[in-house]
C-alpha cells in the first residue's frame, strides 16, 4: 500500500487523472498474522548479500552472463536456501503467533490506508474507484484449489484467510460509502471461480480471468462515465 500511494503522491498527480482505481488486498493481509505494527515488520531481510540483485563474485557474474543453465540453477539454489517464494523473500513463522490468530490493529491500518488513498485522489482532483479484490480463496474451495494458495506468504490458516478477506471487503465497501467513492464489488462476482485464477489472486494464463475482470470494470466505468456526462449536459 505505501508504494502505491507513494507513486500517486510523487508522480501520478502529474497526469491529472480524472479517476483513480484502487484495487488491492493480498499483499496487506500478511501483516495481520503478526502481533507487531506494520512499521515493526519492515526490516532488511538480507543485510549483506541478496543474490537477486548482487553477484557473489567476478566468476559468478561471468557465469551468469555466459550460461543460461548456470543462471537457472543458481536461481533455484538461492530460492531454496533463502526461502524465496512467489511473493518474495519468505519469513519463518513466529511460533508464538499462530496461523489462526489475527492482529486486530491490522484492520485499522488497512482502513486508514484506504482512507488516505481516497483523500489523496480527491486532493488531486480525481474521482476514486474502489474495487474489492477478487481471489481464489473461498469457502467452497476444493483441496486442489487450496494447494494453489500461498498460505506461507500470509502465514494464516484457510479459515483465517477467509475471515480477513471478508473483513477487508467490508472495509472497502464502508470507506467507499463514507467517502463518496465509486465501488465495484469484484470479489463478489469473481472470487472462488477456478477458471479465473492460476494462484491466489493472479489471473489465469489463458486470459479468461483478465477478460472477465476487464468486462466487469468496463461495464461499471461505462455507467459512471454516462452518468457524469449526463450531469454535465443537464441544464
Amino acid at each position: 500500500m505505501p508504494y502505491r500511494s507513494g507513486r500517486l503522491f510523487t508522480e501520478g498527480f502529474l497526469f491529472q487523472p480524472d479517476y483513480v482505481v484502487i484495487y488491492n488486498a493480498w499483499n496487506d493481509i500478511k501483516y495481520l498474522s503478526s502481533p507487531k505494527t506494520v512499521l515493526r515488520t519492515l526490516q532488511p531481510s538480507l543485510q549483506e548479500f541478496d543474490p537477486r540483485v548482487q553477484y557473489r563474485s567476478t566468476l559468478d557474474r561471468w557465469l551468469c552472463e555466459v550460461s543460461r543453465l548456470y543462471t537457472v540453477l543458481r536461481r533455484i539454489y538461492y530460492k531454496t536456501k533463502l526461502n524465496i517464494n512467489l511473493e518474495g523473500l519468505g519469513q519463518d513463522r513466529d511460533t508464538s503467533w499462530g496461523g489462526s490468530e489475527i492482529n486486530p490493529t491490522g484492520f485499522h491500518q488497512y482502513r486508514l490506508a484506504m482512507e488516505m488513498l481516497l483523500d489523496l485522489a480527491f486532493s488531486i482532483g480525481a474521482k476514486p474507484i474502489l474495487v474489492t479484490q477478487a481471489r481464489l480463496a473461498h469457502d467452497s474451495n476444493t483441496p486442489a484449489q487450496k494447494d494453489r494458495l500461498d498460505y506461507h506468504h500470509v502465514r494464516l490458516t484457510h479459515e483465517a484467510l477467509l475471515k480477513i478477506s471478508e473483513q477487508f471487503d467490508a472495509i472497502v465497501r464502508d470507506v467507499a460509502n463514507k467517502k463518496g467513492a465509486i465501488l465495484i464489488n469484484a470479489s463478489e462476482q469473481l472470487s472462488g471461480k477456478d477458471w479465473v485464477f492460476y494462484d491466489q489472486v493472479h489471473f489465469d494464463f489463458e486470459g479468461r480471468g483478465s477478460e472477465a475482470m476487464s468486462q466487469l470494470m468496463a461495464e461499471h466505468i461505462k455507467e459512471v462515465l454516462v452518468s457524469a456526462n449526463g450531469k454535465k449536459m443537464s441544464p
